[in-house]
């Protein structure tokens, strides 16, 4: 039934990784009084996936969305856009922006470790910037959106007399949410093997291929889409990149705070549809994709890359997750058994 109808109804069934994770999360945030092995075993999933626990947590879940692969774009642009684009609703253009800093001339870098720390310094900043953003929001919020009925329900809100939007639950979290993650590491992996392995083109060549949209570089697209690696496919080099970055942005995640209501940013990885909106509006990517394909979808590999198998899938997830981000993942997978292929794939499956 679930396989006929896409999924609903879905199945929870991740007791061990949420706990693990919410465990951590406690230990991450200083929170252990709250989230123990004692209680943890209570907890609940707001939504889809995302944990939290019952009747002390502010249970802050998508509240802030980040395009990770943005962080790649403004090293290539040099802290600005690559290309105008314009507004997927209203069709209004809007000029190239600079964004964030100038992290060097990427044609210039002589080693792939040069130019991803510079995309790391990208990454911190984006973070930093978007968890900024946020506070003010936070602040806006606490002042004048008073939530008096629900802030009854939840403890610590009474014992403090705050509001749950000021920072009267027990357990205050926020929850960004990563975007575009496998789009942002097979694009890493297709610089690095263009450009510093098999030095097929410059980086500056690939600069020009990506503002065009790769017009007049189907060749050199098509070597990225066949060649070079990609995450999903249980290869130890695109998986350990993979967990490197997730460890990267992860790791800045929880360096900030909320300044009124003290509540503590915690990494997930839910995309909602913002891997569908966001590919309008970005420009074409180094793993091939054309400016308005769709993006990575949370955790997943990027739509078609995972030619290797599920079991391949699922180890290549494993590997990038390291751990982290504590407040739940999605991974969707579809194996449809319709075809010859997949009846014998069903049928071992069975065995």
């Amino acid at each position: 039934m679930i396989a006929e109808s896409q999924g609903a109804p879905f199945l929870l069934n991740f007791d061990e990784r949420a706990i693990a994770g919410l465990l951590r999360e406690a230990r991450m945030s200083g929170k252990e009084d709250f989230i123990n092995k004692d209680n943890v075993w209570n907890y609940a999933s707001v939504g889809c996936l995302e944990n939290t626990m019952v009747g002390n947590d502010r249970s802050g879940t998508v509240d802030i969305n980040v395009n990770l692969y943005k962080a790649l774009e403004l090293t290539l642009g040099r802290g600005y856009d690559l290309i105008t684009y314009k507004d997927s609703l209203w069709g209004k253009p809007y000029p190239r922006k600079r964004h964030s800093f100038d992290t060097g001339d990427p044609g210039k870098f002589k080693t792939f470790e040069e130019f991803y720390n510079a995309f790391e310094k990208q990454v911190e900043f984006i973070i930093e910037n978007i968890a900024r953003l946020y506070d003010k929001s936070n602040i806006v919020r606490a002042k004048y959106h008073p939530t008096p009925y629900l802030s009854c329900l939840v403890k610590g809100c009474i014992d403090k007399a705050l509001d749950i939007n000021q920072g009267g639950a027990e357990l205050r979290y926020v929850t960004v949410e990563g975007v575009t993650f496998a789009t942002t590491v097979d694009s890493l992996l297709a610089i690095k093997y263009l450009v510093f392995d098999k030095k097929i083109c410059t980086m500056d060549e690939l600069i020009t291929a990506l503002k065009n949209n790769w017009e007049g570089c189907e060749k050199l697209r098509q070597i990225v889409k066949n060649k070079a690696p990609k995450y999903g496919r249980n290869d130890d080099e695109a998986d350990l990149l993979a967990q490197k970055f997730m460890k990267c942005w992860t790791d800045e995640v929880w360096k900030h705070k909320t300044s009124i209501t003290d509540a503590q940013l915690r990494p997930g990885m839910l995309s909602w549809n913002y891997w569908i909106s966001d590919g309008y509006i970005l420009p074409a990517s180094p793993d091939g994709r054309l400016n308005g394909e769709f993006l990575s979808n949370a955790i997943c590999p990027v739509n078609g890359a995972d030619t290797k198998g599920p079991t391949a899938n699922i180890n290549s997830v494993g590997i990038a997750i390291g751990g982290k981000s504590e407040n739940g993942i999605i991974l969707t997978m579809s194996i449809i058994f319709r075809t010859e292929q997949a009846i014998r794939l069903h049928c071992l499956l069975q065995w």
